[in-house]
């Protein structure tokens, strides 16, 4: 069997390349296409400008996908698996009222299509080579809701007292920010939104579900158990949960939770705190610094009590405030008391119906698209220096230094979509 890849020379806003360069949890997005597809010996890989051209390919087994999508090896075994057994041409589907699928996947992107009761994307199965019918078999992305940022109420305090936060009812949730956690998924990544949501909410939180199944197991407690009180320390912080790589430095006042991961060379200060992160190599995390629920890429650079918060930060940023729900580009340097806002609260087109407010939108395709999210931060391009006491609205795109001290409120909304 071979792999086709369908190639899309569309460059992502702002970065400038195509979505098969750009890194995910660490890796090129095409590496983590060959790492995937090598599970099923497949080793030679074809491109194609579009699915026509397979016709002067020669007839043979082939797994077809375009190479801006992110998928795991769970769905593509599932999928392969069935369409193996059925022995006719196959694309995948899923259902329409697949939660991942309706509330995540479909905004901001153009190939995944709507066919009656189910969204059909562009990755096939082809028995004998190309063929112009192909049969649609739905899959499941096996999604469990998750809910983040929960905001207290005239009850919060049952929070600690009469109920666990899994048995309290729902009248007492108050959580805006919904989200869907696959356990088998697909991403077309066509915008920097999608990026964050394949380092965030794929990388880190599906990773999170399936430890949460992998702690049910008792050998793993046993293990686990055994592994924190020969280390005299916490489960959650035990070398089982947080890995961590040759020639670091880390500060005995600073706290490491899992599942995080720390690439070599890094130093993490005093007082520093990571929760549920992936740290890159050579990374500096001075006094203070929060890192939660992010990725960090090689070389980055938080100086005294920066943070960043459900970011993606790509390699060599310097970040002296602190980031949420953004993207922000290699080389860029966000000064201190730069404020990235995150939430619209005045709107009435689409509107969160707990909390108020508008769903964030961003430039995609010429035009101010909605994004499917009601908490976004904004996406910085490589090498743009943000100076300190900015504004930075939700959803916008950096692309230009902001650097003027005067006017700084009013410039940053022009200059930024």
């Amino acid at each position: 069997m071979i792999a086709i890849e369908i190639r899309n020379q569309c460059t992502i806003r702002p970065f400038g390349v195509p979505a098969r360069r750009l890194r995910i949890v660490g890796r090129p997005l095409w590496q983590h296409h060959r790492d995937v597809l090598l599970h099923f010996g497949i080793t030679e890989c074809l491109q194609a400008a579009s699915l026509a051209d397979l016709q002067r390919i020669p007839f043979q087994e082939a797994v077809v996908y375009r190479d801006d999508l992110f998928f795991n090896l769970d769905l593509v075994s599932a999928f392969l698996k069935e369409a193996r057994a059925g022995g006719k041409p196959s694309q995948m589907g899923f259902s329409a009222e697949d939660p991942w699928m309706s509330e995540h996947a479909v905004w901001l992107q153009s190939v995944i299509e709507r066919k009656r009761d189910a969204y059909s994307v562009p990755f096939y199965y082809l028995p004998q080579g190309y063929s112009e019918r192909v049969q649609l078999r739905l899959m499941s992305s096996s999604a469990q809701e998750a809910w983040y940022l929960a905001l207290p109420t005239t009850d919060h305090y049952l929070r600690k007292g009469l109920y666990l936060d899994a048995e309290m009812p729902d009248r007492l949730k108050f959580s805006p920010c919904r989200l869907f956690v696959p356990r088998r998924y697909l991403l077309v990544i066509e915008s920097w939104v999608h990026l964050l949501l394949a380092n965030v909410l794929l990388g880190i939180y599906s990773e999170a579900t399936s430890l949460d199944e992998t702690v049910g197991n008792p050998w793993f407690r046993k293990r686990l158990a055994l592994r924190s009180f020969l280390e005299r320390t916490s489960p959650i912080s035990c070398s089982e949960m947080v890995r961590i790589g040759q020639d670091c430095r880390i500060d005995p006042t600073a706290t490491l939770l899992g599942p995080t991961s720390v690439g070599d060379g890094s130093i993490i200060g005093p007082g520093a705190t990571v929760v549920a992160s992936v740290v890159g190599q050579n990374v500096t995390l001075g006094q203070g610094s929060q890192v939660r629920l992010s990725v960090l890429e090689d070389g980055c650079t938080f100086p005294h009590e920066g943070g960043a918060i459900w970011s993606h930060i790509m390699e060599r940023a310097i970040i002296n405030s602190t980031v949420g729900f953004s993207v922000i580009g290699s080389g860029s340097f966000v000064g201190r008391g730069v404020h990235v806002t995150d939430r619209v609260l005045a709107g009435n087109s689409i509107t969160d119906e707990n909390l108020g407010g508008e769903m964030v939108r961003t430039w995609h395709r010429g035009r101010l698209e909605y994004t499917g999210l009601f908490f976004l931060g904004c996406a910085v391009a490589p090498n743009v220096k943000i100076a300190s006491g900015q504004i930075v609205y939700p959803g916008r795109i950096v692309e230009h230094d902001l650097v003027r001290l005067s006017r700084a409120v009013e410039d940053t909304s022009s200059m930024t979509t």
